[in-house]
């Protein structure tokens, strides 16, 4: 069912009739809802779903019932609209850009000047790839300090005390690290995912943003 759900919000980028965009929302909704008291048994990836699933009817009532994309998104350097008779594998790579693009990176809806950690235009490839891979090794050191960590904790041990048993201060750090775990994963999993796309020239170094941004933008998301 999950996987449905992410097919469905697809298939939303791509299904032009609007009757059958309130029908895939639908979709969503109701299996999302669904999948929200429903849980695997396993913590990580539950939470990991349910970050998904917030997102996701988030993006397609924005994509099917908020905003008509095939004619108010474009790529950059797109004239026109995607007609009603472009063939489907021509509206599914169109969707499948958009649906890669929660930032509007490439597209004429992209937020400009707010992106720190966006490389220059001209950068060039092979320092962009070793940069990544520079990144790459950092988070895996990073990744392991904070495991090393973790795995030595009792607060994190299944049946071992409860957090607010500690000391403040290592209640803090404890927070850090399961923090630091996060980011690095998924920092780990951007850089590979970046180093592989600009490598097989599916885009560019400047297309890609740093998983997180700056922390003193917390205080505003439109940052």
């Amino acid at each position: 069912l999950f996987f449905f759900s992410l097919a469905c919000l697809l298939a939303s980028t791509i299904v032009r009739a609007r009757p059958l965009r309130w029908t895939i929302f639908l979709l969503i909704f109701t299996t999302n809802t669904y999948l929200v008291f429903s849980t695997t048994g396993n913590a990580v990836s539950d939470y990991f779903i349910g970050s998904v699933l917030v997102s996701g009817v988030s993006t397609v009532a924005d994509y099917a019932l908020v905003t008509n994309i095939h004619r108010d998104f474009r790529i950059v350097g797109q004239k026109d609209a995607i007609p009603d008779t472009a063939p489907l594998v021509q509206r599914f790579r169109w969707g499948f850009r958009l649906f890669l693009a929660p930032h509007g990176v490439g597209w004429e809806h992209e937020p400009w000047g707010i992106f720190r950690s966006r490389v220059p235009v001209d950068t060039p490839k092979w320092r962009f790839i070793m940069c990544q891979l520079a990144s790459v090794i950092y988070y895996l050191l990073l990744l392991d300090a904070a495991s090393i960590y973790n795995r030595a904790n009792p607060v994190f041990l299944v049946g071992g005390p409860p957090i607010n048993s500690r000391p403040l201060l290592w209640r803090c750090v404890d927070i850090c690290s399961f923090a630091v775990t996060q980011i690095s994963q998924q920092s780990i999993l951007q850089c590979v995912l970046s180093i592989t796309s600009v490598s097989i020239n599916y885009s560019r170094p400047h297309n890609w943003l740093g998983p997180f941004g700056y922390w003193g933008d917390a205080y505003t998301l439109r940052r």
